[in-house]
């Protein structure tokens, strides 16, 4: 069984698709240039709000000394904007864990801990997880209605 040239040169770009790889990092650096430009353009838009509107000559100051660190990045040291996304990548790690940790699970006991509590002394069930052992099943029937509006509304 011979194969064409032309179907093992589809099968090869399939199976082992090596002539990409050079063009993958090209992309990532493609890639992470577009996502300087976007960095830099909101950095300097930030920090032009933050000196004409509110007044803020420190913190504009340092937001527009960032921008420029960025243009370096996609112009002359890509190391830069690799730094910002790893930067980026744990600071919303770490935004995430602090999150649920101090918003999250405090609110959890706050809320829905005690109202459970409260379900459970006044015997309330409105899930109906109660085992009923006299019960032969626990299907609920539903009346029969020709009436069309009643499925437009499914959870009456």
């Amino acid at each position: 069984m011979d194969i064409d040239d032309k179907n093992k040169t589809a099968i090869m770009d399939t199976v082992w698709p090596w002539k990409q790889t050079r063009n993958a990092a090209g992309k990532k650096q493609n890639n992470l240039q577009k996502g300087g430009w976007i960095q830099f353009a909101a950095m300097f838009f930030a920090a032009s709000v933050f000196l004409f509107l509110f007044h803020h000559i420190f913190i504009s100051i340092i937001i527009y000394f960032l921008s420029i660190v960025t243009l370096a990045g996609i112009f002359a040291f890509p190391v830069i904007l690799r730094f910002f996304n790893a930067f980026g990548k744990i600071t919303a790690e770490l935004v995430g864990r602090l999150l649920t940790y101090l918003l999250l699970i405090p609110f959890y006991f706050l809320c829905f801990f005690p109202g459970r509590i409260l379900l459970f002394v006044l015997g309330k069930d409105p899930m109906k997880r109660k085992f009923d052992r006299n019960s032969t099943s626990y299907w609920l029937d539903k009346k029969q209605t020709d009436e069309i509006d009643h499925y437009k509304v499914q959870y009456k």
